[in-house]
């Protein structure tokens, strides 16, 4: 299995009031006084065919993962709020949402080789190095629960639009057609370049749907065809299988 983000499967952000309040597609700014702790990493999940759960199932994005940092990655929930540096920032004795020198015992990177149990991706909640994820996900197709996989916050905002590949819609959310519309107005964008969509994650076969695609994008079959070993990341084949 491939340690390469870019063929992981489908990276989602689900909504989970780390982002910047004025530009949901963002990770929070450092200056605001709420949510400025988590401006240096954004949690996600990768999802591909037989492993549909995401932190929340909501309304997100889907990240162009070739201009997304990864950190670490966990084998369920790793618990990050907490799990913060000072100052802010990636640093050699701290990695913000994974190693913090200060968990008092969780601070510490998972040795794969620490447990005889193949199908073991939790590793006592010890964050996975970047390195070390084709192994990570390898075990993660075991487990019913959510992975989590923390992006570096400052990479992410820095390469805005980019790393957008597509915003996610929650069911019934009358602000998402609006706020879609902002980040194409936003970047001079279009909705086949950057699509809206829908994702349902019970639906094990096309978890996307359309919403506001543009004319030619079809989110039931150009994502339809990625899993953890292979994938090309762009919009018009993003999938998972």
């Amino acid at each position: 299995m491939s340690d390469n983000p870019v063929d992981f499967g489908v990276i989602i952000h689900s909504t989970d009031q780390t982002e910047d309040p004025e530009r949901p597609w963002a990770v929070c700014s450092a200056s605001n006084l709420a949510c400025g702790f988590f401006s240096d990493r954004i949690s996600a999940s990768v999802v591909y065919k037989g492993k549909t759960s995401a932190y929340s199932g909501g309304g997100g994005v889907v990240v162009r993962p070739q201009y997304a940092r990864l950190l670490c990655g966990y084998g369920g929930d790793g618990g990050t709020r907490g799990k913060t540096c000072t100052p802010p920032g990636v640093s050699p004795s701290c990695t913000p949402g994974c190693v913090t020198g200060s968990d008092q015992g969780w601070g510490t990177w998972c040795d794969p080789a620490s447990t005889a149990n193949p199908r073991d991706g939790w590793c006592d909640g010890h964050p996975w190095r970047p390195s070390d994820m084709g192994e990570l996900l390898s075990r993660d197709r075991f487990s019913p629960n959510y992975n989590e996989v923390i992006l570096d916050g400052a990479y992410w905002n820095a390469m805005l639009p980019n790393t957008i590949e597509a915003m996610i819609a929650s069911p019934d959310d009358p602000r998402a057609v609006e706020q879609h519309a902002k980040f194409l107005s936003t970047y001079g964008l279009t909705a086949e370049q950057v699509p809206l969509l829908v994702y349902s994650p019970r639906d094990f076969e096309a978890p996307f749907r359309c919403e506001v695609c543009g004319q030619s994008t079809s989110a039931s079959s150009s994502m339809a065809g990625k899993n953890p070993a292979g994938a090309s990341g762009d919009v018009s084949s993003l999938g998972y299988g």
